[in-house]
């Protein structure tokens, strides 16, 4: 196993960068709204992604059974509201790529 100063030194830099990077992300969050000081960036996307599911439900679960039946969703989805378009953004995000 070779462990030699350079790749030592890059891990460590790469941590850094990342940690910098969170920490960046958590003052953005934090500026964005100030219910989210003293929370964690965790319960931060936690509280978003609530929030998001929340907004959901109201727009979409039409005749208000607290489900969302395929054709509810349907007509949400290609309603084009904001909320939709982010979900399209994850799933765009997160979604394995083919390449050709």
């Amino acid at each position: 196993m070779d462990i030699s100063g350079g790749a030592l030194a890059i891990r460590k830099l790469e941590s850094q960068n990342t940690q910098s990077h969170l920490d960046k992300r958590l003052a953005e969050l934090r500026n964005e709204d100030p219910a989210f000081t003293g929370l964690s960036i965790e319960e931060i996307h936690e509280k978003k992604a609530m929030d998001l599911t929340t907004e959901i439900f109201k727009q979409a679960d039409t005749n208000n059974d607290r489900i969302i039946a395929f054709d509810e969703f349907s007509k949400w989805y290609s309603g084009g509201s904001p909320e939709a378009r982010k979900i399209l953004e994850i799933f765009n995000e997160f979604s394995p790529r083919e390449t050709l």
